[in-house]
Order: structure tokens, then C-alpha cells, then sequence
């Protein structure tokens, strides 16, 4: 199989991994477009690997954690660590895989987390893509990548998701319908638990109270839809705001720009990069 192949193909874990020819011996880069869905049952990279979304979301778990990663964010799995991934076509994803000794200075880096993808970490991650940069030109990639990579931000737009099976009942009825509206008491009574126990639950496994979580998946939710061209109007309906005004008040306190602005950023993102 071609590195050219791996743009427009779905390979399986080892595959995608080990068979597809590394474009530099410490760094490879690939853009995946997903015709289908796909799900990866457990496996393991020898690289510490970027996944970072640009069409879709994706269902990622380790022993570090879950998380649904939205369009415009990234997450970060170490080397050696066991996860699975799920994802929903159509959808595109990028993948940067990093031999270990390519080296990040934060202590983050050592476990599994989301962070936020800007300008210049895309444009970055398009340029290692390219097959036809030199070595040398490569490693001065890699050297800003690294430096950026340090300085990048924590996500804010991607949903931990409960272990407990409980939280994981109400969260996997919110993820299908963000718009569903009922509040933790009446989840409480249908699980035939107290409210304060289904309470403690979210907020252990996943360090956010239950309407802060629901806001989460809300606006993560909403990612997809702009991202694939609906209004931010029809948006703040199908993820259950009452107005717009309030849905554009919570996607800027959550997310950092408009929706609009999230929405012209992702379509831009989503281009093929220039060779």
C-alpha cells in the first residue's frame, strides 16, 4: 500500500499503523477520509499519536479515559497505551505519529488528553502531510511543531464521557439527542437511584457537574452540524437552545468565537491542503 493510498482509504489498526511507509524516520502524517463508519477495537501504537478531527467526531477510550472528539479538536494518545476508536461517516481525520524520542517538555504529554487545534498547529500538520519535503525541511517542522504543541490549549469543545454505568446510560440518550431536555431528577427516577448518587457519579467520572456536562455535549454537538454547513439558527435548535441569542452566548463562553466564525474556520480547515 502506497502513502498516497492512505488519504482516501480506511485501514485497520495495524495497518494504518505499521504497514503504510513512515514519511520521516521519527514523524508520519496522514489525512483519512471515511466513506463508512469505522470502528477500531482495542490497539496500540510504538508512537505517541495526534488524531485530530476536521469532519465528524469520533468515540475514543483508554484506560486514561473517554472522550467524543468534535471537529476542530485533537487528542493526544501516548505511545504503548491501549485505546479504541469509533467513528461515524462521513468524516475526515488527521494522524501524526511520533516516535517517542521526538520529545515535548509539558508533563501532559505522558497521558492521554484533548487539546485545541489553531491555525498554525493545522497548517503545521498539513505541511508534514506533504510527500514532498526533504528531511531537512521536515525536522524544522517537526522542531515548530513541538514548540506549539507545548503552548497549545486544554479543549473545551470535547465531551469526557462516564464509566459508571449508570452516568453512562443518560450521557449515551443525551450524546444520541442533545435537544432532550429532562433534568437530572427524573434520569434519577428512571434509573431508581437519588439524584445526589447519579450527581456524584457525573461529577467523579468526568469532573463536571451534570449541566455543565449536558452543556458540553450540547456544544460539541453543535461542532458537527456547523461544521457541515447548517445554520447556526437550525443548530441551536437541534441541540435543544430555546434562542439563538442563548446558544451564541454558551458557544462563546465554551468555545471562544462565534458559531459563525467556528463554522467558516472548520470549512477552511477541512480544505485539502496545497501540495
Amino acid at each position: 500500500m502506497s502513502v498516497e493510498d492512505d488519504h482516501d482509504a480506511v485501514h485497520s489498526p495495524d495497518n494504518c499503523t505499521h504497514t503504510c511507509r513512515r514519511t520521516w524516520d521519527q514523524v508520519s502524517a496522514f489525512r483519512h477520509r471515511l466513506a463508512f463508519s469505522v470502528s477500531f477495537p482495542e490497539h496500540v501504537h510504538e508512537e505517541n499519536q495526534i488524531m485530530w478531527i476536521t469532519q465528524g467526531s469520533a468515540m475514543i477510550s483508554s484506560a486514561m479515559g473517554s472522550w467524543m472528539v468534535a471537529p476542530g479538536n485533537a487528542i493526544w494518545m501516548p505511545a504503548d497505551t491501549v485505546h479504541t476508536m469509533a467513528m461515524a461517516a462521513p468524516a475526515e481525520f488527521h494522524s501524526v505519529y511520533l516516535m517517542p524520542e521526538v520529545g515535548l517538555r509539558e508533563s501532559r504529554w505522558a497521558f492521554s488528553h484533548t487539546f485545541e487545534m489553531d491555525d498554525l498547529l493545522a497548517a503545521l500538520i498539513g505541511r508534514l502531510e506533504l510527500r514532498t519535503l526533504s528531511d531537512v525541511q521536515r525536522g524544522r517542522c517537526v522542531d515548530v511543531l513541538v514548540d506549539v504543541l507545548d503552548e497549545s490549549a486544554i479543549s473545551s469543545g470535547t465531551v469526557p464521557l462516564p464509566r459508571d454505568e449508570r452516568a453512562a446510560t443518560v450521557a449515551a440518550a443525551i450524546l444520541s439527542d442533545p435537544a432532550d431536555r429532562r433534568e437530572l431528577r427524573f434520569w434519577a427516577d428512571e434509573l431508581s437511584i437519588s439524584t445526589k448518587t447519579l450527581a456524584r457519579a457525573f461529577r467523579s467520572e468526568t469532573s463536571l457537574t451534570f449541566s455543565a456536562w449536558r452543556t458540553r455535549a450540547r456544544l460539541s454537538a453543535s461542532l458537527t452540524l456547523l461544521a457541515s454547513g447548517v445554520s447556526v439558527e437550525q443548530a441551536a435548535r437541534e441541540v435543544g437552545y430555546l434562542t439563538t441569542s442563548a446558544f451564541i452566548a454558551a458557544f462563546r463562553a465554551q468555545i471562544g468565537i462565534n458559531p459563525g466564525a467556528y463554522a467558516r474556520r472548520s470549512r477552511a480547515a477541512a480544505a485539502p491542503p496545497m501540495e
